[in-house]
């Protein structure tokens, strides 16, 4: 990775870190797509950082779950029964991973993630960098977007539920412990 890649990371991160509500969406992009040069193959922050990278996803942790939500929302509206919606990326998971890098990049700041501001900064900057990224799941129209307040993708347009369900604006579920969990 080249030193300048290392001071823009070590930049935006000590922004995060120390209040700057200026930080634009591209800041938070070029974080997660620096980042994801390190980040371990398997990882979250692997997966998050190629969905920003690339605008439409067929394959990863984020499709696969996407992929399972809709078969469970589809069989418990089917059968009239409740699912569980567990939440995709965990906002001081992926902390942990990024802080991770940055202890790899020999970066010594990190993202401290019991200040409930840096946590909501870092939650709603990954929230836009993700805005833009779209799924292309099989039988639903895909993930369209993310609540103007960051905390719920809106899943569209699922196939073979009943025209009274299929007709909502859309499902919304909760992909980011963010804000209020804490």
């Amino acid at each position: 990775m080249r030193q300048s890649d290392v001071n823009h990371i070590r930049e935006v991160v000590a922004r995060v870190s120390g209040g700057d509500d200026t930080l634009t969406r591209s800041d938070y992009v070029a974080l997660l797509i620096l980042v994801r040069e390190i980040a371990p193959n398997e990882s979250m922050l692997k997966d998050l950082s190629h969905s920003i990278a690339h605008d439409s996803r067929d394959r990863g942790y984020a499709f696969e779950y996407l992929t399972g939500l809709i078969k469970q929302i589809r069989m418990a509206i089917s059968f009239n029964k409740p699912f569980e919606v567990k939440v995709l990326f965990p906002i001081d998971d992926l902390a942990n991973e990024i802080n991770g890098v940055l202890h790899q990049l020999g970066i010594v700041e990190s993202l401290d993630m019991e200040d409930a501001a840096v946590r909501a900064r870092l939650a709603a900057g990954i929230a836009s960098a993700v805005a833009a990224t779209t799924f292309r799941i099989k039988h639903a129209s895909g993930l369209l977007g993310i609540t103007p307040d960051g905390e719920y993708l809106v899943i569209l347009n699922i196939e073979g539920l009943p025209t009274d369900v299929s007709n909502l604006e859309g499902i919304a579920v909760p992909w980011l412990i963010s804000r209020n969990e804490k």
